[in-house]
């Protein structure tokens, strides 16, 4: 290998090092809240798992399954496979849905309680619905 060919490759292997850093690295607010969210027994026991994916200022961006994009039945039904079916208008569903409002409005004031954050900005989460086999309209 030639000299310039090695300068090459090493500057190759930097910026993909530099990139690989930049995607992978958490800011320590952000994995600080997100431990927070794990930690809460009230947000654990619930199947879908809320958390910041960053902060910008003094708002944090944070995941949510729940959209006018997302068709609510196929969304109910990956947090509570036994409402796959269930009718929109049968008492469980009502309660499912009941309990993602409020699993959400408890994580957001939560991530609202720490310091400097005083806004939230739901995203949402499309890997989770990828993984789950729900489609959203763009």
């Amino acid at each position: 290998m030639t000299k310039g060919m090695k300068i090459y490759a090493a500057f190759l292997l930097l910026v993909l090092g530099i990139i690989l850093v930049n995607w992978l690295w958490v800011p320590g607010n952000v994995r600080a809240i997100n431990n927070q969210l794990a930690d809460d027994p009230y947000l654990a026991s619930y199947p879908y798992q809320f958390r910041v994916l960053r902060i910008e200022g003094s708002t944090a961006v944070v995941s949510t399954p729940r959209s006018a994009a997302v068709p609510v039945p196929q969304m109910i039904g990956a947090i509570d496979p036994q409402l796959a079916n269930a009718s929109v208008s049968s008492d469980a569903y009502l309660t499912a849905q009941q309990a993602l409002a409020d699993h959400q409005a408890h994580a957001a004031a939560t991530i609202t309680a720490t310091p400097g954050i005083s806004r939230i900005l739901w995203e949402l989460d499309r890997s989770w619905l990828r993984a789950n086999g729900i489609q959203w309209l763009e």
